[in-house]
């Protein structure tokens, strides 16, 4: 069982966006295709901006790939205006194998 605490920060030109929270999951041992089962949750926010968003996401590691179901939900205020303001999201990332380049020596001749 792990919990890790995450901060995401997006600076572009006058935009920016901050996440906090965190996973708590669970890694089953190598012998299983599922290696690892987490929930998170985060609050969204801005360094000059209102905190809008709470975000909470389930999801499981598969072989090399992460699947992640996630629910976006306002807690700006603008939910009042807008029946559409809370969203449901499907995360899907492959995760490429390290590969390791492995050390060739040159001949060098000795003088």
């Amino acid at each position: 069982i792990y919990l890790k605490p995450r901060i995401y920060y997006v600076w572009i030109k006058k935009a920016s966006e901050l996440l906090l929270g965190s996973h708590i999951g669970y890694e089953f041992n190598q012998k299983t295709k599922i290696s690892d089962v987490y929930a998170a949750f985060y609050v969204r926010g801005g360094i000059e901006r209102n905190t809008d968003a709470a975000i909470f996401a389930v999801g499981f590691d598969h072989n090399n790939w992460n699947f992640c179901f996630i629910y976006d939900y306002d807690i700006s205020g603008l939910h009042v205006t807008t029946s559409r303001s809370n969203a449901f999201e499907l995360s899907v990332i492959y995760i490429r194998p390290e590969t390791f380049v492995k050390r060739k020596s040159v001949p060098c001749m000795i003088f």
